[in-house]
């Protein structure tokens, strides 16, 4: 056993910024990237090639580990939310084709589940306050991003969980596929698939698996979640019986046809590490409306302000006093968020209502925002898991209710506190390919384009000429 494989050690300090800060502050989303060569595999090359391919696209963060079997690499990739995903593989290809590439596949992580580095068991993350209130300035986030902040400033961010260090335990590293299952699943079904996982993965700490992470999302030939981990040489076998039987098992693959494939990492370590947050001066913004932008002005044809995503409180103030779930209200969400796709882009705003519309809102806990608006915020729709599982809601429902799947021309969903409420932007990327529709059965083919400050729906003809005067690819 070598030094680095000791327990509780690691080659070099590094420091690992929570996801929610890549996200919120960094305008980030992660990726992990697949690839094999043939015939030969020259790592010197390709790193080469990888580093300027980086450097183009602005992505900062990454992980690379070797493989041994069939595939050769595994990329974890955070991507600036303005790079286009389609575009950023099509780089890869093109790069990599000198180096004989032969495979690519592509996964999208839609929620990281656990994550080693801030130990075993649930994943914490920072409050809601404080991805509003708690950003670093410049200087603080470049002496993290150097792996070597003062540590009054390393405690703090750690109490906030916004950095935590890696530090792991000894044995052999792997990196294990949930394929996609063969029949599709609704929304229920999927939060149970990934309620059944986490419980495996959690499970898996007390039979000699450590360092587990859990990654769910989607990627076409790669699969729907992703589980890393690390087993000592005396207990490979574990990772057999902890997770792959238990996972083919207890998902029931008769019933949904998922499997699993694991994928052995060479080395103790990283092939190649980085890991930093983007300074304010290194992003660029898509959405150039902000939420604030979006409250204080009228509606137009890039802004919009939505009282609630899932609450009807035209009939709570004006009917019968019951604040109860609307589907009209969700669809009404739905439909602003599509109009935006087959336009623009734009901001919509969820937490505020129009006095002008609701003066009663006014007997509502809450403030004036500007421009004739009551601000609630949303917190009457959380759940007790607050808002990580709300964010997570709003996501799941618009991914599920539009086709196709927007990714990431839905570029963030954001949260802001204002006097004390948390008001949430839903920020929409104008997309340069495809039309979008619901995905409703009884919605299906029914047309949306922002137009002004309202969302309308084209008719058949309409909707043919605005397609073929706007062309997308």
């Amino acid at each position: 056993m070598t030094d680095s494989d000791e327990i509780g050690v690691t080659l070099e300090r590094r420091l690992h910024w929570h996801d929610r800060a890549h996200m919120a502050w960094g305008k980030e989303r992660l990726y992990f990237y697949r690839l094999s060569f043939a015939p030969t595999y020259e790592r010197g090359k390709i790193e080469a090639k990888l580093d300027k391919l980086f450097e183009a696209h602005r992505v900062g963060s990454h992980i690379i580990y070797e493989l041994y079997g069939n595939w050769d690499l595994l990329m974890r990739v955070w991507l600036p939310s303005d790079v286009r995903s389609d575009d950023f593989e099509q780089a890869l290809k093109d790069s990599l084709k000198s180096v004989h590439l032969t495979q690519l596949t592509e996964f999208a992580v839609k929620d990281i589940c656990r994550h080693w580095v801030w130990g075993a068991g649930k994943y914490p993350r920072p409050s809601e306050t404080t991805l509003a209130t708690e950003r670093p300035g410049d200087e603080e986030i470049a002496a993290v991003n150097s792996g070597e902040p003062e540590p009054a400033l390393l405690k703090r961010l750690e109490e906030l969980h916004l950095v935590a260090e890696a530090i792991h335990t000894a044995g052999l590293k792997f990196a294990m596929v949930v394929t996609s299952p063969t029949t599709e699943l609704n929304v229920a079904q999927n939060e149970q698939f990934q309620y059944q996982l986490a419980e495996i993965v959690d499970e898996a700490v007390d039979k000699h698996i450590n360092d587990l992470s859990l990654y769910v999302g989607h990627g076409q030939n790669f699969g729907v979640a992703l589980i890393m981990g690390r087993a000592e040489l005396r207990y490979l076998d574990a990772i057999g019986s902890a997770l792959a039987h238990r996972i083919s098992k207890g998902i029931s693959p008769e019933a949904i046809g998922a499997r699993t494939v694991t994928m052995i990492i060479a080395g103790p370590e990283f092939g190649v590490f980085k890991e930093v947050l983007p300074l304010a001066d290194q992003i660029l913004v898509q959405a150039d409306v902000t939420i604030e932008e979006a409250l204080e002005k009228r509606e137009h044809h890039r802004a919009e302000v939505k009282g609630s995503a899932f609450l009807d409180y035209k009939r709570y103030l004006q009917g019968d006093g019951e604040l109860i779930k609307s589907p009209r209200v969700t669809a009404s969400l739905v439909k602003a968020v599509l109009g935006m796709l087959n336009a623009d882009g734009g901001t919509i705003v969820v937490g505020a209502l129009e006095l002008v519309k609701l003066p009663e809102a006014v007997n509502l806990e809450g403030c004036e925002v500007g421009n004739g608006r009551w601000c609630i915020g949303v917190e009457a729709e959380w759940d007790e898991d607050g808002w990580d599982s709300y964010e997570r809601r709003l996501d799941e429902l618009l991914r599920s209710r539009i086709s196709p799947n927007p990714g990431l021309w839905i570029a963030s969903i954001e949260p802001v506190i204002i006097e004390g409420r948390t008001v949430v932007g839903v920020f929409v990327r104008k997309p340069d390919r495809y039309w979008y529709y619901p995905s409703e059965e009884a919605n299906k083919g029914r047309f949306y384009v922002r137009r002004g400050g309202s969302t309308e729906e084209l008719p058949g003809s309409e909707a043919d000429i605005y397609k073929e005067s706007n062309r997308r690819r």
